[in-house]
């Protein structure tokens, strides 16, 4: 009993520790506008979610917005001076599209409804222990996992 006690942490830490790796991974989607990093791996995961929730003329809005900041130095061809009117683009582009996701929460734009399902897929693979119910891992693992997540997002 107390090994699969033990197990049950275990799981629950791994897929709060994996939510967490996630949410890193796609620039912290959920974070406020000045947090959320564009340098992530899976940045342009997260603004193509964006991207797909917009209409045409708010992408429009966008580019028009950056060419009106970025004109004086457009002529010149400096390559930080190109990455940072894309960041700026990019950033944009996710922060306006963000705020119209239902289902790209799930996954991975929101750090709690991904790990929930991660947490649960976890569970249900995991379950292979006939000594304790199916329901013990079903609710357990996903209720600790979260426990933990908020402990590590403190």
């Amino acid at each position: 009993m107390q090994d699969e006690i033990i197990q049950i942490l275990f799981y629950a830490f791994m897929s709060a520790c994996f939510s967490t790796l996630l949410n890193y991974a796609l620039g912290n989607p959920g974070a406020d506008p000045e947090n959320i990093n564009p340098g992530s791996i899976f940045f342009n995961f997260s603004v193509l979610l964006a991207y797909n929730r917009l209409t045409g003329p708010e992408i429009i809005s966008v580019y028009d917005e950056a060419d009106l900041l970025y004109a004086p130095e457009d002529t010149c061809n400096n390559r930080g001076f190109k990455k940072q009117k894309k960041d700026f683009i990019n950033k944009t582009i996710f922060i306006s599209g963000r705020d119209y996701f239902v289902i790209e929460k799930v996954i991975g734009m929101c750090v709690y409804c991904s790990n929930f399902w991660v947490s649960l897929i976890i569970a249900l693979v995991v379950n292979t222990d006939p000594v304790m119910p199916f329901w013990i891992y079903l609710f357990s693992i996903p209720s600790l996992s979260h426990f933990f997540l908020k402990q590590i997002n403190k």
